[in-house]
């Protein structure tokens, strides 16, 4: 049982969905937005790293046959990471009555899937609605996994679309519980600025993990901040030392529970 600390005593507030929003129109501004020169680095070398694994990769519209068959790796890969099963066949319904044109990236070693984004498109906005990929070493050096390289190709294609668009994800807000520390560095490196989903249940307690840490964006006084949240008596400094975290944009707090 996840263990949860109330922050009525901070008088803080915690979306349990946080928003990704990152406009862009051309691959100059997608590559001029990444921060951190490794990062760049290695996305620079992304078709060259995919050939030297063998990795081939394809662009489609999604029909309803193809995305049922995917669903059959994403459940296996949700269950394999210990993550909550989103997608179904009822997404795929909802999204296509709303007039959404639904298109996937696919990732090949071997003949073998070992990835895959799945997007959203309708006029200029475009949802990354979900990702699944087996875990496997590509690369040793910083951020350089295949999740990278396909939230990269992902946003290339996206321009390739023509036109101005926003891109927009969505995942839960307790980083270091529900999801990792480095998916939302990964988000914050790419450019993404983050906001409060209006649509999201408000909570007004945190899950922390075994070291009773967590990483979560609370609104208090209606601001949001991203906070870092440990117990008193414990240093955990190593916990939120990702220098992409304190921004200007959203300001960053540690909070201490006893």
């Amino acid at each position: 049982m996840i263990k949860t600390i109330s922050l009525k005593q901070f008088n803080i507030e915690r979306p349990e969905k946080i928003l990704y929003y990152l406009p862009i129109s051309n691959e100059t501004d997608l590559f001029n937005n990444i921060k951190g020169k490794k990062l760049k680095s290695f996305l620079l070398k992304s078709d060259d790293i995919l050939k030297k694994n063998s990795i081939e990769w394809r662009y489609e519209e999604l029909t309803k046959k193809k995305f049922l068959e995917w669903l059959v790796y994403y459940e296996e890969k949700m269950k394999e990471h210990g993550h909550a099963i989103l997608a179904d066949e009822e997404w795929y319904q909802e999204q296509t009555n709303k007039g959404f044109n639904i298109k996937a990236l696919f990732f090949y070693q071997n003949n073998k899937m070992i990835g895959s984004g799945i997007m959203a498109f309708k006029d200029d906005l475009v949802s990354l609605a979900f990702k699944a990929t087996d875990r496997i070493t590509i690369s040793h050096v910083s951020y350089g996994s295949l999740g990278s390289i396909i939230d990269f190709l992902r946003l290339k294609l996206i321009c390739k679309e023509g036109n101005y668009k926003t891109v927009i994800t969505r995942s839960r807000n307790a980083f270091g519980v529900f999801n990792t520390i480095d998916y939302l560095d990964l988000r914050l490196r790419f450019g993404y600025s983050i906001r409060s989903n209006p649509d999201a249940m408000i909570s007004s307690d945190v899950p922390v993990n075994d070291e009773g840490c967590v990483l979560f964006y609370g609104l208090q006084n209606g601001e949001l901040f991203l906070y870092g949240l440990q117990p008193k008596d414990v240093n955990k400094e190593e916990f939120f030392n990702k220098k992409s975290f304190f921004s200007s944009e959203i300001p960053f707090k540690k909070i201490y529970w006893e």
